[in-house]
């Protein structure tokens, strides 16, 4: 999930950085929204002890607490991402306008 999320943030911040984005807060609106699943799917999985990883299948807090706690703190490093392109958009708006 987290690698999917990361790859659109990516395709929009090129295509807002090539002018073809109508408004900074189109990007911003779509880095949120992708944060809230991200934290979505973060509390989802404190909350069962499951994470469903990209490419080993399913990690759980017993019997693979390292992989688990590996996909947690990759969740939370992706939305420390999310906060400093939000920061970045709404303090160089310029940056991304026509």
């Amino acid at each position: 999930m987290s690698i999917y999320s990361l790859l659109i943030i990516g395709v929009f911040v090129a295509f807002a950085a090539l002018r073809r984005s109508p408004t900074p807060s189109y990007l911003l609106l779509m880095i949120i929204g992708v944060a809230v699943v991200c934290t979505l799917d973060l509390v989802r999985t404190l909350k069962t002890g499951r994470a469903n990883t990209w490419m080993n299948g399913t990690a759980t807090r017993e019997h693979q607490p390292r992989r688990f706690w590996k996909y947690i703190f990759e969740g939370y490093a992706f939305l420390a991402l999310c906060v400093i392109a939000v920061f970045f958009i709404l303090l160089w708006p310029d940056f991304f306008q026509q």
